[in-house]
């Protein structure tokens, strides 16, 4: 099952997707823990959008506040659609997903959750994303720089 938040930046997604904006976190909670109900862990996976003009933080913590609920967080850089309303909008840089696919490939360890074991088509291709090449080279033990100890948010 596939829900699409985008974004955990709540100035990026009230610019982007007023709609969802508006559900909030508690929107984002309740059907994420519905998917989980229906589709179970694993097979349910939320795609974040890298590139719309959030906070670095926000798509480690947004991804740590999923995989928390078994969801799996499917990070993607963004792809500006030629004739799009965000057509001019640079794709994200190397570097920036690095540091984001380093870090969630790491809660991801921690979490037990892997796009190897992920049932769900977008995951299990992973053409859209390099998150699973992050997971085979994540050290469990280590942590990323943009969390302390209690994974809370830091750098925001």
């Amino acid at each position: 099952m596939g829900i699409h938040i985008e974004s955990f930046d709540s100035e990026t997604l009230s610019r982007v997707a007023p709609v969802k904006a508006a559900m909030g976190l508690k929107g984002s909670r309740r059907h994420g823990k519905m998917a989980v109900e229906i589709s179970g862990p694993i097979r349910s996976v939320v795609f974040l959008i890298v590139g719309l003009g959030e906070k670095t933080g926000s798509i480690i913590w947004g991804s740590k506040y999923l995989a928390d609920m078994g969801v799996f967080p499917f990070v993607v850089p963004l792809r500006p659609i030629p004739g799009s309303l965000m057509e001019d909008v640079l794709p994200p840089s190397p570097e920036m997903m690095r540091e984001i696919y380093e870090a969630v490939a790491c809660l991801l360890k921690k979490k037990g959750l892997s796009s190897s074991r992920s049932l769900a088509g977008c995951v299990r291709c992973g053409t859209c994303s390099a998150l699973s090449h992050f997971e085979e080279a994540t050290d469990p033990l280590t942590c990323h720089p943009c969390q302390n100890q209690s994974g809370a948010r830091k750098g925001l």
